[in-house]
């Protein structure tokens, strides 16, 4: 297995990517395949594709299956999701289109939340980073929902973080496709307080999906172009 090595870096733990071949990094132009690519070839696996299960918040540990769906890790359909072009139009990254936002109590039905303006909206699925990040208006929609105000450094704080253990959803939704994110997956608990797992994007652009979503779903990625 060839390994690129950083030589200076900004992050104190490495990081190896498991995305399409197009976002590699090529040293002097010359392509080399990588990781899930050489499973492949070398016979480890049948197919381009990993399934990847987070667990709980308080779970030490997930897991993630090369070539493979471990169906004792999610209850229902898997459904597929197309994954959106970049903007020079090709697949570089896990990008889908996130068609609504709801917020779900006890025994009741799912309300929708946000300007309709921000429906659909380009998010990335993004495993390596911990909060959601979304656009300011769709942000503040789903913090007022729960009563969360935003700090001076950007996090949106919980008066009484006893709604940590309610029975409330947040749910995401992907063209009749709907992933319900339990309150206690999406509030954070510190030693000051409980805050959401949810930030505004500091730029323009996509939105984020990150392990506060990922979290209460089995996402199985598929690297292979269609």
């Amino acid at each position: 297995m060839q390994f690129g090595m950083g030589l200076f870096s900004n992050v104190t733990p490495g990081v190896m990517g498991l995305g399409y071949a197009s976002l590699e990094a090529v040293p002097n132009g010359t392509a080399y395949p990588n990781l899930v690519d050489q499973m492949v070839s070398q016979g480890i696996i049948a197919s381009r594709t990993y399934s990847l299960y987070l667990n709980d918040l308080d779970a030490a540990s997930g897991t993630i299956l090369f070539g493979g769906v471990d169906t004792q890790k999610f209850s229902g359909t898997l459904h597929t999701i197309p994954i959106n072009p970049d903007l020079g139009g090709g697949i570089s990254a896990f990008y889908i289109t996130l068609t609504g936002i709801g917020l779900t109590p006890p025994w009741n039905s799912s309300t929708a939340i946000g300007p309709p303006s921000f429906s659909p909206l380009n998010v990335l699925l993004d495993s390596g980073t911990t909060f959601i990040t979304l656009p300011a208006v769709l942000a503040n929609a789903i913090a007022a929902g729960l009563g969360a105000s935003l700090d001076d450094l950007g996090f949106y704080d919980l008066p009484n973080c006893d709604s940590q253990f309610s029975n409330d959803f947040v749910d995401f939704e992907f063209s009749g496709i709907k992933i319900s994110v339990p309150y206690s997956e999406f509030i954070v608990k510190d030693a000051a307080g409980c805050f959401l797992g949810l930030q505004t994007l500091n730029s323009t652009g996509c939105g984020t999906l990150r392990d506060t979503f990922l979290r209460s779903a089995y996402v199985v990625y598929d690297l292979v172009l269609h």
